[in-house]
């Protein structure tokens, strides 16, 4: 019975931890009806290593190796402006995604999602701040619910949320929880 509450909570703390995703490329390649369409580039890994608790650690590397592929079901992503009071800059649609999640993998991800914008007065103001060089940093904050199976069982929901600092037109800082 112990078991059944404390593995749950457990494999949430891993993965939480232990997940990594690296943002190698952010393009719009067309635009739609409705918005656009984005397309990322990266790679994902688990990465024990970064998982403080080692009893959390070992359960977690043993049960990624047990469910070795992770899929995602279809997902909204909101995606906001914490330098301009959250603003909604947006949603993305994201497709399904199928992943191994074995310690070290690393899964090539190609990710084309429809986007529809937000709120169109935030949008201004950014705009207008770039316009007029007052924009030297952009923060970006995207945020999502999804639903996660592997194989025949579901792992339930989990809350990701991923934030990236753009400086230029580079990314500095890039963190995720």
């Amino acid at each position: 019975m112990l078991l059944g509450f404390f593995v749950p909570e457990a494999m949430e703390e891993y993965a939480t931890q232990a997940k990594q995703f690296d943002i190698s490329s952010i393009s719009l390649p067309e635009f739609t009806p409705t918005g656009a369409r984005a397309r990322v580039q990266g790679v994902f890994w688990m990465d024990p290593a970064q998982v403080r608790r080692k009893s959390v650690r070992d359960l977690g590397v043993f049960g990624t190796w047990i469910a070795r592929r992770v899929k995602s079901s279809e997902s909204t992503v909101q995606v906001f402006l914490p330098d301009y009071d959250n603003v909604l800059l947006g949603t993305a649609k994201i497709p399904p995604i199928e992943i191994d999640v074995q310690s070290g993998h690393r899964n090539d991800l190609d990710i084309l999602a429809d986007l529809e914008p937000g709120d169109v007065a935030g949008i201004r103001a950014v705009a207008n701040d770039w316009l007029d060089g007052r924009l030297d940093k952009l923060t970006v904050k995207g945020k999502a619910d999804v639903k996660l199976r592997s194989g025949i069982l579901s792992l339930g929901t989990q809350r990701i949320s991923q934030s990236i600092i753009f400086q230029g037109w580079l990314i500095l800082f890039c963190t995720s929880q």
